[in-house]
């Protein structure tokens, strides 16, 4: 049998299936928005800056001590000499760096954290945070710092540290800056270690300070700098302006206080009120009225017995210097008398420092009296000095000969007791020496002076014309080279 396909009813067509909506796309999570420099280019401030501080550097090391001297002498931070009106000082400061070791972590950290900064705002803004940091550092250290004297780049380091971790942990997808927790800890974290490292600094390295305080104005400038200069895409633009309007407005608070209380202000200050008295010596100096001097020196009190102990030199030189001996021999009798009673007090608690030993054995070895103690104090100074630069190793890199110049001045010291012991021959080799180790007109004044009195013509002479080349003479030796040139 066969089947009849043809009668087999064909299968009904099925509907096709009707699309529906598609289901919504899952929303993607926002991502934070990478921080990047804004152009594409080369960090030129940073690498200028980098310039700068090294032909500076290496021009003081090759320079000669002069050199040297001038360019610490008018470039540093010294707090007297801004209170006496040089503020240039505030930020030439910042290229001036004496030993190598600082120079090269200061400059190492400079490249590393400037470039990314500067390409990230660009030139100028990198300039006034470096700048600015920089200043702001050096204004506090002027207002709360012990130092007399400050060098160095590392609060405009500081405060480009302080930028970078604005921008590692407060910056926002919309572009706005939001110091949060994570910075707050960082920046504690910052001081903390910074605090730990000075004192380490300090105890590896005798005589050398740390200065923690222009960090610390270093990170707060830089903090509101970097908040400032920052440029945002903010949406909400007038809120964004009165917030930086307001931060403004409180660092420019802040420098103003710090700059009026440290350059003007702090009548506190022992070290202000030696600069106060020694700026009316001057003028009753200058207006030969030594009278006067000598009358605001014995009404001078101070609780420093050393700063009293300072102006009164200066009064007995200008006195010596004006053809009054007696009364200067007065005056350096009293001073004396007073680094003695020191030395006594000191010996008792413990090891004398070789600036208190220095200072009994010159004004001993000037008076021409206990001229055995001025020797011993002498020979202890230098022993206790020389044991203090033996130990860490970075002192004799280059720039790190500032022992030497310390070295001069005890040498000088010790040469000046001799010969008023008549040690002609040791007396001769010390202060030789100690124009070698400095070539300031100081030392070659008293060298020369020396050769005069022992009738060496040709060696005072010589002596004298290298002393009015170097200059910088007091009045005490400016008569005393004049008298070898008559």
């Amino acid at each position: 049998m066969t089947e009849d396909f043809a009668s087999v009813p064909a299968p009904a067509p099925q509907p096709e299936p009707v699309a529906g909506p598609e289901p919504a796309p899952r929303p993607e999570p926002a991502a934070r928005e990478p921080v990047r420099a804004p152009r594409p280019g080369r960090a030129w401030i940073t690498y200028a800056i980098l310039l700068a501080n090294l032909l500076l550097y290496a021009s003081a090391e090759l320079g000669g001590d002069a050199w040297r001297a001038w360019i610490h002498g008018r470039l540093s931070q010294s707090r007297p000499e801004v209170w006496r009106g040089e503020h240039w000082r505030l930020l030439t400061a910042l290229f001036v760096h004496p030993l190598a070791a600082h120079f090269a972590l200061n400059m190492l950290l400079h490249v590393v954290l400037g470039r990314i900064i500067e390409l990230f705002l660009g030139w100028w803004r990198f300039l006034a945070l470096y700048l600015g940091s920089g200043l702001g550092g050096a204004l506090v250290f002027q207002a709360v710092s012990t130092g007399e004297e400050g060098v160095g780049a590392s609060g405009a380091i500081y405060g480009v540290m302080a930028a970078h971790l604005l921008l590692a942990t407060s910056w926002r997808p919309p572009g706005a800056i939001v110091p949060g927790r994570r910075f707050w800890l960082w920046m504690l974290s910052i001081v903390a270690v910074d605090q730990v490292f000075a004192r380490l600094i300090e105890a590896s390295v005798p005589g050398i300070a740390v200065g923690v305080s222009a960090h610390f104005g270093g990170l707060v400038a830089g903090t509101f700098l970097g908040y400032l200069l920052v440029p945002g895409r903010a949406p909400e633009r007038a809120r964004v302006v009165r917030r930086k309007v307001a931060a403004g407005s409180a660092l420019a608070v802040l420098a103003a206080a710090a700059g009026a209380y440290g350059c003007f202000f702090t009548l506190h200050d022992p070290l202000w009120r030696a600069v106060k008295e020694g700026k009316a010596l001057e003028v009753a100096v200058r207006e030969r009225v030594l009278d006067r001097a000598l009358e605001r020196w014995r009404a001078l009190r101070v609780q420093d017995e050393s700063i009293r102990r300072g102006i009164g030199y200066k009064v007995y030189e200008h006195l010596v210097s004006a053809g009054r001996p007696e009364d200067g021999a007065r005056v350096l009798d009293e001073i004396a008398r007073s680094a003695e009673r020191e030395l006594e007090a000191a010996r008792k608690k413990g090891p004398v420092s070789p600036v208190l030993l220095n200072e009994v054995a010159w004004y001993l070895a000037l008076l021409g009296r206990d001229l055995e103690l001025a020797l011993q104090c002498s020979r202890a100074a230098l022993d206790a000095m020389r044991a203090e630069r033996a130990v860490p190793l970075w002192r004799w890199l280059p720039g790190g000969q500032a022992g030497a110049r310390e070295e001069a001045i005890l040498l000088n010291t010790r040469g000046w007791v001799r010969f008023r012991r008549g040690e002609m021959k040791e007396a001769l080799e010390d202060l030789a020496e100690a124009c070698r180790l400095d070539s300031s007109g100081q030392y070659y004044a008293y060298l020369a002076f020396a050769h005069d009195r022992l009738g060496h013509d040709g060696e005072a002479r010589a002596a004298a014309a290298k002393a009015r080349a170097a200059g910088g003479l007091s009045p005490l030796e400016e008569r005393m080279v004049e008298e070898v040139e008559g």
